[in-house]
């Protein structure tokens, strides 16, 4: 009996994987796709489920008033040298600071935006006659209603150029915009989808993904630019803001009974 052990136990180890074939080999008539091409190796694996979905994007729009403005305004100084016309430039623009500054602009919401002093040429392109020296200072601000007062007093303590002026959303406003209409281009979605399962009489019973696009915003739209000024103007610049679209999408993955 000793000697036959051996035996009989390869018997048993046969016959397990015989059976283990044969319901790979069931399971494959029933699901192909549930097994590869030894059938045992796909009968080890995990069988996954087939999932009934539909894929839907929503959008969400909505129209805003700008809550930022930003203007650029800046001198250009020549003379016979660079540091002439480097030290003109500073003694005037100083002055245009001040000046907007005494309109309630702080000086955090200003910024140098562009200087550079370049050489100017005489009609050969080859001898140099002087240098011009130009510099741009940037008001970021909020408070929208000194527009005209931000260009009128710069260009009256001695800027000659506005480079532009456009309207934008702050970086507050688009975070609490995008958090609303990521909620309203979801539901957009879901609506979408319910209302293509209705004739097939089909219902939404879960969710499989949400896949979030960027948040649209406009790009800054100038009022006007590289507009010059040879002295104060009269009456004060009108300058007129609009709305603006922003934009959101969902797509989100459904899952169906």
């Amino acid at each position: 009996m000793a000697g036959n052990k051996p035996i009989y136990a390869v018997a048993v180890a046969v016959f397990a994987g015989l059976s283990l074939i044969g319901l790979a080999s069931f399971l494959a008539q029933q699901n192909p796709m549930i097994v590869d091409q030894t059938g045992q190796e796909a009968f080890a694996q995990t069988i996954g489920i087939r999932q009934n979905i539909i894929t839907v994007t929503g959008s969400a729009f909505k129209n805003v008033e700008p809550d930022e403005v930003v203007v650029s305004f800046g001198l250009e100084t020549q003379a016979l040298t660079a540091d002439q016309a480097t030290s003109m430039n500073a003694q005037t623009m100083n002055k245009v600071v001040e000046a907007v500054k005494a309109v309630g602009i702080p000086e955090k919401e200003m910024s140098t935006s562009r200087f550079n002093v370049f050489p100017n040429y005489d009609s050969s392109g080859r001898i140099i006659i002087g240098y011009t020296a130009s510099n741009v200072i940037t008001v970021k601000t909020t408070m929208l209603s000194k527009v005209s007062q931000i260009i009128d007093t710069s260009v009256g303590a001695g800027a000659n150029r506005v480079e532009n002026v456009f309207f934008s959303l702050s970086d507050k406003m688009q975070r609490e915009l995008r958090d609303q209409l990521i909620g309203d281009a979801i539901k957009d979605a879901q609506m979408r989808a319910e209302k293509a399962l209705e004739p097939l009489s089909k219902k939404i019973i879960g969710v499989k993904s949400v896949s979030l696009s960027d948040f649209g915003i406009p790009g800054p739209i100038p009022v006007f630019e590289r507009a010059v000024f040879k002295g104060a103007a009269e009456a004060p610049t009108p300058i007129f803001k609009s709305e603006q679209q922003v934009s959101m999408s969902a797509t989100v993955i459904f899952l169906i009974d």
